[in-house]
């Protein structure tokens, strides 16, 4: 999945209603919506007809994140030769946690299924994205051994979007 990766956000709050019937609620952001949104889009391009996988899954994860272009030439050529540590924007369990949100009922039917994960990594890179993998430990219905992988990364592509 190519563009620019980002954690979740926190849910925000808002109250409505005067005086002793006050009452509050919670929301995601606008902007937290429509990439969880896009995302799902993603997954359901690279599922096809496939149905959700079942069962205990491992899910692998590497976030590519654009160097900030306020860097100096210099200091940009080290951090993608992986010279110069990079932290980036987001953390990456947000990151992760925000595809997982979005693939759940595509990709799987639940995140919980996720019972651990392999490789899960940012890294500084000249094409933002998100490489994702998604195996099944467990046989599925139809018989059929299958990994899900998104991006161009994975060594076992089902679809690269």
């Amino acid at each position: 999945m190519n563009g620019d990766p980002r954690g979740k956000g926190s849910v925000r709050c808002a109250c409505k209603g005067k005086g002793k019937r006050v009452f509050g609620h919670q929301y995601k952001a606008a902007v937290d919506r429509e990439y969880e949104k896009s995302m799902r889009g993603i997954a359901q391009k690279a599922m096809g007809d496939l149905p959700p996988l079942e069962g205990p899954l491992e899910a692998s994860f590497r976030f590519r994140l654009p160097v900030p272009k306020s860097y100096s030439k210099k200091l940009r050529a080290r951090i993608l030769a992986g010279e110069e540590p990079f932290f980036g924007s987001y953390d990456v369990s947000n990151m992760a946690k925000a595809i997982e949100d979005a693939m759940s009922t595509v990709v799987y039917k639940d995140d919980k299924q996720i019972v651990r994960y392999g490789q899960v990594e940012k890294i500084a890179h000249e094409i933002p994205g998100i490489d994702v993998r998604i195996v099944a430990l467990s046989p599925q219905p139809d018989a059929a051994p299958r990994a899900h992988a998104l991006g161009p990364a994975a060594p076992s592509v089902l679809k690269s979007c």
